[in-house]
C-alpha cells in the first residue's frame, strides 16, 4: 500500500478529532498533502469531507499550506504546456471538492489568512529585489558569493531575482557555470527566457549536467537545440571510436530522458539526428550528461547521502531499542507493584 494511502487510513482509525490533528501536526508538509489527496481522490464526496474535517482542526496557517502543497502533481509523459494547464485543472477540481466540504466560516478564514500570506510574501519578495537591486548597483562579486546567495535564497521568485540582479556583476564569468547548477529546473527555464537563451549559453559554454527545455517554434531556442544536439551527436561518435579502439562495446548516449513533444524518444545520436528531430517535433526536453568530474561528484555525494541515511536509520532503530526496553521494565515494573498490592 502506498504510503499516503497507509496513513490516510491510520487517520481514519483514530477516534477522536483533536487526536488526529496531533498526528497531523508530526507529519511532513508534503506527506501530509499527499494524504489529503489520496482522501479526496479515493472518494470525492466522503474522502473530501474527512479531508475537511482533518483541515479545520488544524491551524489556519499550517491548512492554507497543505492546501497549496496537496494537488502538487507529475506528469512527466505530457508536453509540459499541456502538463502545466491539466496540473491546474486538476488542483482547481480537487480544491473545489475539499472546500465545498469545508465549513463556510472555515473558508473565509482561510481565504482571509491565504491573502494575508500572499501580501507579506509579496511585500518581502518586493523588499529583497529593492536590496539586490542596490547592491548591484555598486558591487562586484564572485560565482561563489553568488552560489551563496543562491543557497541562502529558499523562494523561487527571489533566486531569480538574485541571478537576474547580479548577473552582470560576477566578474569571474567562467564560475557561472558552477552557479547555475545550483539552480532547480524550473528557475533555469525562466531565467533563459529573461536573460536570452544564446546569451546563457555564451556565458556557460557548456552543457554538461544541465536540464534543458527548448520550444523549437522559437528562432532562438531552435538554433540552441540544433547546437547541442549536434554537439551531442559529436561527442557520442567520438566516444564510440574511442570505446572500439580499446576493444569496448558499451552505449554511449549524451541526451538523457529525451523526450520530443512531451513523449519519450529513442534515436540514435548521430549525424542524422537533427534533421529526424526538427521534421517532426515542436519541443525538446533532456539532460545532458554529465562530465566524468560531475559523474564523479556526484556518485560521491550519492554515497554520502547513502551512508548518512544509513547511519540515521541505525540510531532509529537504537532508539527504538532503548523505548521497548524502557517500555520492558516499566511493564515489569507495573507486574510486580500489581503483584505486591495484590498480595497485601
Amino acid at each position: 500500500m502506498d504510503q499516503a494511502e497507509a496513513m490516510a487510513a491510520l487517520l481514519l482509525s483514530v477516534p477522536l478529532l483533536d487526536d488526529a490533528a496531533l498526528l497531523l501536526s508530526r507529519l511532513g508538509v508534503r506527506l501530509l498533502a499527499r494524504v489529503l489527496n489520496a482522501l479526496v481522490v479515493s472518494d470525492p464526496s466522503r474522502g473530501a469531507a474527512a479531508a475537511a474535517q482533518l483541515l479545520e482542526a488544524l491551524p489556519p496557517v499550517a491548512a492554507v499550506s497543505y492546501l497549496f502543497d496537496m494537488f502538487d502533481l507529475t506528469l512527466p509523459l505530457m508536453p509540459t504546456e499541456l502538463r502545466a494547464k491539466l496540473k491546474h485543472w486538476l488542483a482547481l477540481t480537487a480544491a473545489l471538492q475539499l472546500l465545498g466540504a469545508m465549513r463556510p466560516e472555515v473558508v473565509k478564514q482561510l481565504d482571509r489568512v491565504q491573502r494575508e500570506i500572499n501580501a507579506a510574501a509579496l511585500l518581502r519578495s518586493r523588499q529583497i529585489r529593492a536590496e539586490l537591486q542596490t547592491f548591484a548597483a555598486h558591487t562586484w562579486l564572485s560565482s561563489a558569493q553568488l552560489s551563496r546567495v543562491l543557497r541562502v535564497l529558499s523562494a523561487e521568485q527571489d533566486r531569480g531575482t538574485a541571478v537576474v540582479s547580479l548577473w552582470s556583476r560576477v566578474v569571474d564569468r567562467a564560475g557561472l557555470y558552477d552557479s547555475w547548477q545550483l539552480l532547480r529546473f524550473e528557475e533555469q527555464r525562466a531565467l533563459l527566457s529573461r536573460l536570452g537563451f544564446w546569451h546563457v549559453w555564451g556565458v556557460l559554454g557548456r552543457p554538461y549536467g544541465l536540464h534543458w527545455y527548448l520550444d523549437l517554434t522559437d528562432p532562438e531556442q531552435r538554433e540552441l537545440a540544433k547546437e547541442l544536439v549536434k554537439l551531442a551527436s559529436r561527442e557520442t561518435q567520438r566516444a564510440k571510436e574511442a570505446a572500439k579502439a580499446a576493444g569496448m562495446h558499451q552505449s554511449v548516449a549524451q541526451l538523457g530522458g529525451l523526450l520530443g513533444n512531451g513523449l519519450p524518444l529513442t534515436i540514435p545520436e548521430d549525424d542524422k539526428m537533427w534533421s529526424m528531430l526538427e521534421s517532426s517535433y515542436q519541443s525538446l526536453e533532456f539532460e545532458y550528461a554529465p562530465s566524468a568530474q560531475q559523474a564523479r561528484v556526484r556518485a560521491e555525494q550519492a554515497a554520502a547521502a547513502a551512508a548518512v541515511a544509513r547511519l540515521e536509520q541505525e540510531r532509529a532503530m537504537q532508539a527504538e531499542e532503548q523505548r521497548q526496553e524502557q517500555q520492558a521494565l516499566l511493564d515489569l515494573a507495573a507486574q510486580e507493584l500489581d503483584s505486591a498490592a495484590s498480595q497485601a
